[in-house]
């Protein structure tokens, strides 16, 4: 199995068992969600930083994707304690 297969995998297992126990613990918050899923994206690339240029090129952009939706997910939660947006 190559680097990346395997990361996709770990990646999946991990969402995966994320999902069942937040959903088991009630959690029902989108913005929860996507926090705990882009850390763990995180961290599973930096577990898998040793995977081949091009894929690796292709997780950082990614990565760019999702960490503009976290400053819009912590601009959204600093309204709502400062302006009580959201209640």
């Amino acid at each position: 199995m190559r680097s990346y297969d395997l990361f996709i995998v770990s990646l999946a297992s991990l969402f995966s068992a994320t999902t069942f126990l937040m959903a088991l613990l009630g959690a029902w918050r989108w913005d929860l969600y996507f926090s705990v899923y882009l850390i763990e994206y995180l961290a599973a690339g930096l577990l898998f930083s040793s995977l081949s240029a091009d894929a690796r090129r292709v997780l950082d952009g990614v990565a760019y994707v999702l960490a503009p939706g976290f400053a819009v997910i912590v601009a959204l939660k600093v309204a709502e304690i400062l302006w009580g947006f959201g209640r």
